[in-house]
């Protein structure tokens, strides 16, 4: 219950903040290269035969990207979400590495969707000499953002995400979902 209500609060949150915008405010100008990073949280889903976890409080930080604005209100990027959670009294880090579309319906709301790899593995400060255990298979993702601050070509947001993906752990297959609430900063 507590998954259905983030989701449909946030989808509320972002669908009023689009359209309380000043009708006479000037238009941001977004061209060229785009970067972007953003940290925040959420929770994360996994199931897989003989193994269902739910792991609420994860912090999703170092969520990257950089792309390129093919028009004044759509952008191609490489995006890079990331978030660690616990299994087994270890630290993982859920990650994926996207090809995103990211398109803005008004001069401040967007939504992007992307699809790429997913990886399971140790998060990189956790990673010694042992062989560490590391998982790939395919991602998808989609998101919705609201940009909150402008100046200059720097824009600060608040964005939700949805992360899913598909991978096998020691011959199983895994199904992983994480559900994150953002602050981003993005230079265009």
């Amino acid at each position: 219950m507590k998954k259905i209500t983030f989701i449909l609060v946030s989808i509320l949150l972002f669908s009023q903040l689009s359209f309380a915008q000043k009708s006479n405010e000037s238009q941001f100008v977004r061209e060229g290269f785009i970067f972007g990073v953003a940290a925040g949280g959420g929770t994360l889903l996994m199931k897989d035969k003989g193994f269902d976890s739910e792991s609420f409080g994860k912090m999703s930080v170092l969520n990257l990207k950089l792309g390129y604005m093919i028009n004044p209100t759509t952008a191609i990027c490489l995006h890079v979400p990331s978030g660690g959670h616990k299994q087994d009294d270890e630290t993982r880090a859920f990650e994926a590495s996207l090809i995103t579309g990211q398109h803005w319906f008004t001069d401040r709301f967007w939504s992007s969707a992307g699809v790429g790899l997913a990886m399971d593995m140790p998060p990189f400060y956790e990673v010694n000499n042992d062989d560490p255990a590391f998982y790939f298979g395919a991602a998808a993702s989609i998101g919705a953002g609201y940009e909150f601050w402008r100046k200059g070509r720097f824009a600060m947001d608040i964005q939700g995400r949805v992360l899913y993906g598909n991978y096998d752990v020691e011959g199983v297959n895994r199904q992983s979902t994480a559900f994150d609430l953002l602050i981003g900063f993005n230079w265009y």
